[in-house]
């Protein structure tokens, strides 16, 4: 064989090579991506019960958006409900179609739900007043079953829409809390604030 086509020869096989070094790599990096999403513990899953508010500060610049809106919420953007499913920690909670591209309440295993904090950055809130957790839970199944959409509106007086903290609110004053929510008026609606959940006299954290 010429020297020439030999050259040629050897070039086409490096560029396979280089070709299928990188597939490979792409392939490995994606399980190890989903094995990363399933498999994360940033938090103790012992101390779970059923009825505690998850709370994490998003991976998105509009979770970066959130936060900065609520100064005395430890950096937090979004926040579910805690219930058990067969075994399984999972978190019941809602979010714009916007961010997700699914509008609305959806259920989400715990570990996933942690791995989509940035920076690890997630806190579990537990109430210190007496509440039937069961019924919390209970609560919350009910309304993954009602599947209302994202409260894009902002509207407290209205359950058939509701966002992430409205969603923990409704639930909790349904299962007989008083309203101890703290509110923030942004562009003319009252919004929870997110500090409601950091107040010593109702939440430990």
């Amino acid at each position: 064989m010429p020297k020439s086509k030999q050259l040629i020869l050897v070039f086409v096989v490096i560029i396979v090579l280089i070709i299928s070094l990188k597939t490979g790599l792409f392939r490995i990096n994606d399980v190890s991506d989903r094995i990363k999403q399933e498999d994360i513990v940033i938090l103790d899953t012992l101390l779970f019960e059923s009825g505690d508010v998850l709370m994490r500060h998003g991976d998105s610049f509009i979770s970066d958006y959130i936060a900065k809106s609520f100064p005395e919420s430890h950096s937090m953007s979004h926040c579910g409900i805690l219930v058990q499913d067969e075994g399984v920690w999972k978190v019941i909670h809602s979010i714009s179609g916007q961010i997700s591209g699914v509008d609305g309440i959806r259920i989400e295993k715990a570990n996933s739900f942690m791995a989509n904090a940035s920076n690890n950055n997630v806190i579990l809130v537990k109430p210190k007043f007496h509440i039937d957790k069961q019924l919390i839970s209970q609560l919350a199944w009910k309304y993954l079953k009602l599947k209302p959409e994202f409260d894009h509106a902002f509207n407290l007086n209205d359950r058939s829409k509701l966002y992430c903290s409205e969603l923990v609110r409704a639930v909790y004053l349904e299962a007989g809390t008083k309203d101890i929510f703290i509110y923030k008026t942004i562009a003319g609606k009252k919004i929870i604030d997110f500090k409601s959940f950091f107040s010593d006299q109702y939440w430990s954290y």
